[in-house]
């Protein structure tokens, strides 16, 4: 798995460098979010690994937005915050991906230096149409904003979902209804650059 979060951050980053200056690609300094696996992150290695991608891509570190699962980060918080300390003072920003979804959502939130929150997709279904779910989205918006970190909606595919998200003051989302995946293809090094 560490092999393959280096190949896919690799990926990612040379993808991010390419884009600047294209026309019809991201705007110029957009950041790149990757994945980041639970064995990778148990792994301390994979700050150093991350530290050569970004020194072989060429990336501005603060453009690199690592996400992770809320539970992959419970199963161990002591090595969690270790590692997501060292990845931070390199400057790359860390996302809690799934946000809600865990068992210590607080508890993480409290304990992790995290930079962003996405919050999962089942509070997002509800929000315009539940009061329950409504007030969950909020109270996880004024989390965001009392901790320091921007939330992000995710899985937003329908009208109503935005409107209650942005009458909540939900300031970022991603999701079908605002822009489907694209494929955007780069030319990478050679193969026996992942193995190294």
């Amino acid at each position: 798995m560490v092999a393959i979060d280096r190949a896919v951050l690799e990926h990612a980053c040379f993808a991010a460098v390419g884009w600047d200056g294209l026309e019809g690609r991201p705007p110029r300094g957009a950041s790149v979010h990757a994945n980041l696996s639970g064995v990778g992150l148990r792994s301390f290695e994979v700050v150093g690994a991350i530290e050569e991608v970004l020194i072989r891509t060429g990336l501005d570190p603060a453009r690199l937005v690592l996400e992770i699962t809320e539970s992959v980060l419970v199963s161990d918080l002591p090595m969690a915050r270790r590692a997501l300390s060292a990845l931070r003072d390199l400057g790359v920003r860390v996302a809690l991906d799934d946000f809600g979804t865990g068992h210590s959502s607080l508890q993480s939130l409290r304990e992790l230096p995290v930079d962003v929150i996405k919050v999962a997709k089942p509070f997002i279904d509800g929000a315009a149409r539940s009061p329950h779910d409504r007030a969950l989205m909020k109270m996880i918006i004024d989390l965001g904003e009392l901790f320091g970190v921007r939330v992000v909606a995710e899985g937003i595919e329908r009208e109503d979902q935005l409107g209650a998200l942005r009458d909540l003051g939900c300031e970022l989302g991603q999701g079908y209804l605002l822009g489907r995946p694209v494929e955007m293809a780069v030319r990478l090094p050679d193969a026996a650059a992942f193995t190294g």
